[in-house]
């Protein structure tokens, strides 16, 4: 009975082994990364990329990014998302990354010259596959961009002779102007 015991045991571990060894064909480890500005100022045009990386150690098929919903509209999103968010990216083999050089979200603009504190702009994003994936901590991404509200009005120098000029030019039609409504 200790022979049957043990063969079973065998012949159990070798079925867990070549399980595990016929389901690795299968498996990938895609991961995603953001990049931006860690400051902004309310009016930029704040422009982030991201990149989705295949690790391998097989290939990934039906690779989809998804951004995270922001509260501030996009500008014209680089290929191969042009279309906008989910994108479908298709395969990718492992060691393979594919780029997205250029989301571009306008801010508002908004003057606060009481304001001091910033507001958190996230920019997160989540890539997905048929394929199984060996590390699914690194699916998932965000940024964090501190967007500052204007404090100041820039003050804009004035030429003083210009302005003078232009002083003199205006009451000139004025005085056209007065002279004309008045017929003597």
């Amino acid at each position: 009975m200790a022979v049957n015991d043990l063969l079973r045991v065998v012949v159990g571990l070798l079925l867990s082994i070549c399980s595990v060894v016929a389901g690795a064909q299968n498996i990938a480890d895609l991961s995603v990364a953001v990049s931006g500005p860690t400051y902004a100022t309310f009016g930029d045009r704040i422009v982030y990329s991201v990149t989705v990386t295949n690790n391998g150690p097989n290939a990934a098929s039906n690779v989809v990014l998804t951004i995270g919903q922001l509260l501030f509209p996009f500008g014209s999103i680089s290929d191969p998302c042009g279309a906008g968010f989910p994108c479908a990216l298709g395969s990718l083999n492992a060691s393979q990354s594919v780029s997205i050089p250029s989301i571009p979200v306008q801010t508002p603009y908004l003057f606060c010259p009481q304001c001091n504190d910033p507001f958190p702009l996230v920019v997160s994003a989540s890539v997905t596959s048929d394929t199984s994936d060996s590390n699914t901590v690194n699916n998932r991404a965000a940024i964090f961009t501190s967007v500052f509200p204007v404090r100041s009005i820039p003050v804009v120098p004035i030429d003083a002779d210009w302005m003078l000029l232009c002083l003199g030019v205006l009451l000139g039609f004025a005085a056209v102007f007065n002279l004309r409504s008045h017929r003597f």
